[in-house]
């Protein structure tokens, strides 16, 4: 969650890379940052908005405020964009 909230996703991939494919689908710890993650890249914020109200553990609601502001900083230029041309 801390590469993804950092904006590093390379490194989230690479270290993604030394999980195996079964701890991947079964760990909500591994599997929830993975759907962040597609969701981010496929630029789906609203896919976004409904995971952080289903964190599986406490500890990542630390996240959600922080991968708000980045949610806000990353869709704000791509609507702009929209309206330019």
């Amino acid at each position: 969650m801390y590469l993804l909230v950092k904006n590093q996703r390379e490194e989230f991939h690479r270290l993604l890379g030394s999980v195996d494919d079964q701890q991947r689908e079964k760990s909500p710890f591994i599997k929830t940052p993975m759907l962040l993650e597609q969701y981010l890249s496929q630029a789906r914020y609203n896919q976004v908005v409904i995971d952080e109200k289903s964190v599986p553990h406490k500890t990542f609601t630390v996240f959600v405020p922080i991968l708000r502001e980045a949610i806000r900083l990353d869709a704000t230029p791509s609507h702009f964009g929209k309206y330019r041309k």
